[in-house]
């Protein structure tokens, strides 16, 4: 193999690679959004658990537990809405 095609060979690999998985990522950031957050020890070790428990990783977890409050929240409003 020369030292031309070489380069070519290289960069057509990356392109697909990069191409099917940067589809999917890009999608993936557009709907996520990173944070840093400090809890205290206990409720770190309580969602530990609950993921363990649940088969998931703490971070899924921990987002799921956001989106069932708010949903809960949610509902609660409306429930409210709905006695006035």
């Amino acid at each position: 193999m020369s030292q031309k095609s070489l380069p070519l060979v290289i960069l057509e690999e990356l392109w697909c690679i990069s191409s099917m998985a940067s589809i999917k990522d890009v999608q993936a950031r557009q709907a996520q959004h990173k944070i840093t957050l400090s809890i205290p020890r206990e409720t770190r070790d309580a969602m530990n658990e609950l993921a363990r428990q649940h088969q998931r990783s703490f971070t899924k977890e921990l987002v799921w537990a956001l989106q069932e409050y708010v949903r809960r929240e949610h509902q609660r409003e409306q429930q409210w809405k709905g006695e006035q």
